[in-house]
């Protein structure tokens, strides 16, 4: 918290730097996907919703690297590897537990390297309002739901400068007002097989496999039971 209070960006330098990248002054084709998993018992570093998207993009041109963060010590290096890469996005998927982490990142990555940075994820489904939190001033936007083709919308118009405030799906703070907008929803994808094969290779997928004896598929969207204490009812 002291390190966020101390760091994040103020609007006025968070505007600068991303009038760098519609100003063209930093273009890039590649896109960096962040999976935060800090102090989780999970410990799997395998995401399918990043992997979706990861597959959407690259079938359409874009270099997607992607990252996992099991630990605060690794924030420093996973900043260095993102500013390696040099991409015009950083996308982040994000629990309630793992927003904080987010946070941080953030902040640290925006000192640093100009960029977009997006977060999507459950909690920004079920609560866009995170977006306009305090901390959350290195967060560029937020994005809900199924966002495999919104991503790739957003990327395509980052890259040529256009205004990206109407793409579907989208939710950020009116530079004007800074009130929270919410952009409407894509249509849910109903015949799956039309979305690529997610890109398992973005993770170290094999060795997932060697080590918990388990390869990780979804082959629906979301889960189907009606478990009461957990967010996938409201799903």
């Amino acid at each position: 918290d002291d390190y966020l209070k101390a760091s994040s960006l103020n609007m006025a330098e968070r505007s600068k730097n991303f009038k760098e990248i519609k100003s063209g002054i930093k273009t890039s084709n590649n896109v960096y996907l962040v999976f935060p998993d800090v102090q989780s018992f999970h410990g799997v570093g395998y995401h399918p919703g990043l992997a979706s998207i990861a597959a959407v993009l690259v079938e359409n041109g874009v270099n997607v690297k992607a990252g996992y963060v099991t630990t605060e010590e690794q924030f420093d290096e996973i900043v260095e590897d993102i500013i390696s890469f040099e991409p015009i996005i950083v996308g982040f998927t994000t629990v309630e537990t793992q927003f904080k982490y987010v946070q941080e990142i953030a902040a640290r990555l925006k000192e640093k390297y100009a960029c977009m940075t997006v977060v999507g994820g459950t909690h920004i489904s079920l609560w866009p309002q995170a977006v306009v939190e305090p901390n959350a001033v290195s967060l560029d936007c937020g994005m809900r739901g199924e966002s495999e083709y919104a991503f790739l919308e957003l990327v395509r118009k980052v890259q040529k400068g256009e205004d990206h405030y109407g793409v579907n799906n989208l939710v950020f703070t009116d530079p004007k007002t800074g009130e929270l907008v919410t952009n409407p929803m894509n249509p849910q994808v109903e015949k799956l097989e039309v979305i690529p094969h997610p890109k398992t290779d973005i993770f170290e997928f094999q060795d997932i496999i060697n080590t918990f004896n388990t390869a990780y598929f979804h082959f629906n969207r979301g889960c189907p039971y009606p478990c009461t204490y957990c967010s996938a009812r409201e799903l």
